[in-house]
C-alpha cells in the first residue's frame, strides 16, 4: 500500500499521510516516507491529509510525532487531520502545542478535502 500519495480533489492537489491502521515499525517507516517527500516540496504550499484511524498510539514515541510535525511546519499550508479519538485527542493537543502547528479535525475523509481545497 502506498501510503504516502498526492491525490486529487476538485482540482486540488492535497498530500494524503495515510497512517490508517499503521503499528510499530510501519509507523516508522511511513513517517521516514512522508518527511523525505515533504521536504521536496516548496515552503507554505501543501494541504496535508493525515489520517490516523485506528493506528497504534506508541506513548515512547511522543517526541518522534513532535519531531515530525515540527520538520513539516515549512512546508504546510493547511493541515487536516482525521481518526483522532480517545488518546489521540490528548496527543493531538499536545503536539499542537509543543510544535505551535494548528491542525484542523474532521470525522471523514471528504468533509476534510473539502476543507482543505477552501485554504488559501
Amino acid at each position: 500500500m502506498n501510503r504516502i500519495r498526492f491525490i486529487r480533489y476538485k482540482g486540488k492537489q492535497i498530500l494524503l499521510l495515510d497512517f490508517s491502521s499503521c503499528k510499530g515499525n510501519e509507523i516508522r517507516f511511513t513517517v521516514k516516507k512522508a518527511k523525505k517527500i515533504i521536504s521536496g516540496q516548496k515552503k507554505n504550499s501543501l494541504l496535508t491529509l493525515t489520517d490516523i484511524r485506528k493506528t497504534e498510539y506508541i506513548p515512547v514515541q511522543k517526541q518522534a510525532y513532535i519531531d515530525y510535525v515540527r520538520h513539516n511546519k515549512p512546508y504546510v499550508k493547511a493541515a487536516a487531520l482525521i481518526g483522532v479519538n480517545g488518546i489521540k485527542k490528548y496527543v493531538v493537543n499536545f503536539v499542537q502545542k509543543f510544535t505551535k502547528r494548528k491542525f484542523h479535525i474532521f470525522d471523514a475523509r471528504t468533509e476534510a478535502k473539502e476543507w482543505l481545497v477552501k485554504q488559501k
